[in-house]
């Protein structure tokens, strides 16, 4: 019997009437140019201005002409590349349509400035009361539990009454609701105010996030006092939340608290509940793919439903169609993510393909997945969880079978009937069958992770395969149980038994694969050309075909090694040796600064913010990790105000850091405070914080701290105690004030009379109350910098050493980069809000 490589090189021979690829595509997948035209119509239209009436004008156009071409020359590919056009248009068409708001919508009714207004409207998703009493700091700040859900407006109260209203908006309630469910109608007395975009390269951002679903306002309320409950809501919404909700409660029934976040997150795609550092778990080893729902847990549910069915003795017709039941009720009690709604639609065509006897082709099923869910919103297309799960599956389409071909073939052949042998080859190959598919889909996300989340998880395979007995033990008894809550509720109270003992082990697992390492790679931002010459290698290695396969071996190999190198240079960063980059963070009334020198070494200078809760985790190591820092040089912590150290057990505990440097004063504080909670987080960790040397810098770049250089009265204050560091680099300078007042800069000015300065990051945050006169004037800066609140910036914007373009504010710019070369150029870029 031949060999699958000799079957392949038979293949080869009879290539010479091989099909081009466009004939490949028409004949075996024709739904590929609807889905791919729809595609580009949606980036074209959101790069650029396509007018409405025009587009449709030239959809009906082209629709004409490439019917009556195509009919006359009978060509099929005129047919298809029609469609593409048509296509084209649609989507130009329906992102338009979908941005293009009623005059009465909320988004074009609030303006600028926030507004008090009363509104009624539908709760429709259940309240989410937020409290995070785990952050180091919760104790010093005003951390009550908030609460926020999602309105649909109907009404807005006017001077002249009340106005019909459209849109939804998030609402924010300062303390926890819970009186309050989903489909509650209410009034809610509040500030309706545009949502603000992130402030730093890195940080998720809420505004853009919810943008794609046309909500840009947030409704801030001052407490349960202010929203009146008007009555709930009855009919199809009411039976539907009582469905989710009995759901969940099934599930839960039986099952630790732990083990009911997981697997309410693995069967239902509620992932809220999952503690802290399971989630991470699960992130760090690219294993996340699990607890967002995808082709596997329906296929798993479908197979469950489907063991069922086949008990009971229905034929194959009549259990596919119980599977569609199945499919459109599973739907409404889970969240309408991408993934999720992509998987229904193939498992639909699934279920329907066996009603009529079809064979199921899974590129064309994706394709028309896509059509459905861009036609439904197109800018679905721009999310993440869309991307990685089309592209995933596009990437066990193309490449599971011939990966599983080629492995299975190297496989010893197993003469003998010997039971152990037989067994040891069906395990083999069921091996080989899960590698296959991982590497697969592995290889179809990798682009966009990289994009996205800046890593690369190369175990994430090998991951996969030793965790999926217990995935897929956990899936199939958490359905069961689901199943015969119903029919048979002693069954199910066992199924539940099993579900928590899996996802016990689950988590165990997770965590200890997390805690070896190697399993994520962080690179940092990529740029954009980079993943496209990732994705279209691949592609290029699948699907171009060459007589000369030598040639094409080289040419793939040459590619990945330039794909490789440009991942080694973003990573150490070969390329920006002789730079300098500062990045003041925007983190509010407070500050972090991080320097990163021109060896990539990253040196940073606090970590706190007055208002905003938890910065660490929020702002500075997502920039952190966007850079591709994984561990700091030097930490330094000027003084113990908490908006300068708020975020610092965050950031310790989130990476290595080398050297952590401060005060006398701040080592010494062992009391109650923010500095002491500091110095008992790192003793925790069994290590201490260091006294700040005068010098920090290396031989080119030169960190001097230059106050305060001598012992101090006793009646000096705080902030005026705290170190001023002057960087040096070809041949610029710059000042890190911190928060020193008007004595400590008067002395500063005395003790170096020749100072000057090219950009100055002013001092206090730029507060006018301590900002001596003579002091900026006398520094001469070419750059200002304040690190402040939104209303500290509108102030210092109208204060006298404001001069226009060269003055940054972080609140009103965002996070400002300076770059300094080793010739003495400088670039400073705010990440414009």
């Amino acid at each position: 019997m031949p060999t699958i490589s000799q079957k392949l090189e038979l293949i080869d021979k009879q290539l010479a009437g091989r099909q081009s690829f466009t004939d490949s595509v028409v004949n075996n997948y024709p739904l590929f140019f609807a889905a791919f035209g729809l595609t580009v119509g949606i980036i074209f239209r959101d790069k650029f201005f396509f007018a409405i009436i025009p587009a449709i004008f030239a959809l009906v156009i082209t629709a004409i002409a490439a019917i009556s071409i195509s009919v006359k020359l009978k060509n099929p590919k005129v047919a298809a590349w029609g469609c593409f056009v048509c296509f084209l248009f649609l989507g130009i068409i329906r992102l338009g349509t979908f941005r293009q708001l009623p005059a009465d919508h909320i988004n074009n009714i609030v303006g600028s400035q926030r507004t008090l207004a009363t509104i009624r409207g539908e709760i429709v998703t259940e309240p989410r009361v937020s409290y995070n009493p785990d952050w180091q700091f919760a104790r010093f700040v005003r951390t009550d539990p908030s609460s926020s859900f999602y309105l649909r407006l109907t009404k807005i109260e006017t001077v002249t009454g009340w106005k019909k209203i459209k849109g939804l908006i998030r609402v924010q309630v300062n303390g926890p609701v819970i009186t309050l469910k989903q489909n509650d109608q209410i009034q809610a007395y509040c500030w309706l105010d545009k949502l603000k975009p992130a402030g730093n390269p890195g940080q998720f951002d809420l505004c853009e996030y919810l943008s794609l679903r046309n909500i840009s306002i947030t409704a801030y309320v001052d407490g349960n006092a202010a929203i009146e409950r008007l009555e709930k809501k009855d009919g199809f919404s009411s039976s539907l939340t009582t469905l989710q909700n009995w759901t969940a409660q099934t599930l839960s029934d039986g099952i630790g608290q732990n083990e009911t976040a997981l697997a309410q997150a693995l069967l239902l795609g509620q992932r809220s509940d999952i503690d802290p550092q399971t989630l991470l778990a699960f992130q760090k080893t690219g294993l996340s793919h699990f607890i967002s729902l995808s082709g596997l847990h329906f296929g798993i549910l479908i197979g469950a439903v489907w063991w069922v069915c086949r008990i009971a003795g229905l034929s194959k017709p009549k259990r596919a169609i119980v599977c569609l039941l199945a499919i459109a009720i599973f739907l409404l009690i889970v969240p309408p993510r991408a993934p999720t709604l992509r998987a229904a639609v193939i498992g639909i065509l699934i279920c329907a393909s066996l009603v009529f006897r079809r064979k199921p082709n899974t590129i064309n099923s994706l394709c028309l997945a896509a059509v459905i869910l861009l036609s439904v919103r197109p800018t679905m297309l721009f999310e993440v969880g869309f991307q990685l799960s089309f592209t995933t599956v596009l990437g066990i389409a193309l490449l599971a079978n011939p990966l599983r071909f080629f492995l299975r073939e190297k496989l010893p052949r197993a003469e003998s009937k010997n039971l152990l042998v037989l067994f040891s080859r069906k395990s083999a190959e069921t091996i080989i069958d899960l590698l296959s598919v991982g590497l697969s889909a592995w290889l179809g996300g990798a682009g966009i992770l990289l994009n996205c989340f800046y890593t690369i998880t190369p175990l994430s395979t090998i991951y996969t395969v030793m965790v999926f007995p217990l995935v897929a033990m956990v899936l199939i008894f958490g359905y069961l149980k689901l199943i015969f809550a119903i029919l048979l509720p002693t069954v199910s109270v066992a199924f539940g038994y099993v579900t928590s003992i899996m996802s016990s082990f689950l988590i165990w697992a997770v965590r200890l694969l997390a805690q070896i390492g190697l399993s994520e790679i962080l690179i940092g931002k990529p740029p954009l050309w980079l993943v496209f010459f990732y994705y279209s290698l691949l592609l290029f290695a699948i699907l171009a075909y060459m007589k000369n396969k030598l040639l094409k071996m080289i040419i793939c190999f040459c590619g990945a090694s330039v794909f490789a190198f440009t991942l080694l240079t973003l990573k150490f960063g070969f390329l920006d040796s002789n730079k300098l980059q500062m990045t003041v963070l925007d983190v509010g009334d407070g500050q972090s600064i991080v320097v990163l020198m021109p060896d990539k070494r990253p040196f940073v200078f606090d970590a706190g913010s007055m208002r905003k809760k938890d910065i660490g985790t929020r702002a500075i190591i997502p920039f952190l990790r966007r850079k591709g820092i994984t561990g700091i040089d030097t930490f330094v912590m000027s003084h113990g105000d908490i908006d300068h150290v708020n975020g610092a057990c965050e950031l310790a505990g989130a990476m290595p850091i080398q050297n952590i440097y401060s005060t006398e004063s701040f080592i010494a504080q062992t009391g109650y405070g923010p500095t002491a909670s500091f110095n008992k987080f790192l003793k925790a960790q069994n290590r201490t914080a260091a006294v700040l040397p005068q010098q920090l810098g290396d031989g080119k770049v030169g960190i001097t701290k230059i106050w305060p250089t001598e012992s101090l009265p006793e009646i000096v204050s705080d902030n005026d105690r705290s170190p001023v560091f002057l960087i040096e680099y070809g041949g610029k300078k710059i000042l890190l004030c911190s928060d020193i007042e008007k004595y400590a800069q008067q002395k500063i000015l005395s003790q170096n009379p020749q100072l000057t300065c090219d950009i100055l990051v002013l001092p206090h945050h730029g507060s006018l109350n301590t900002l001596d006169e003579g002091f900026v004037e006398k520094l001469d800066p070419e750059f200002r910098i304040a690190s402040c609140s939104l209303q500290r910036a509108e102030q210092l914007s109208k204060s006298y050493y404001d001069k226009g373009g060269n003055s940054f504010y972080t609140a009103r710019d965002g996070a400002i980069e300076i770059i300094i070369t080793a010739a003495g150029k400088i670039s400073i870029s705010p990440k414009l809000k």
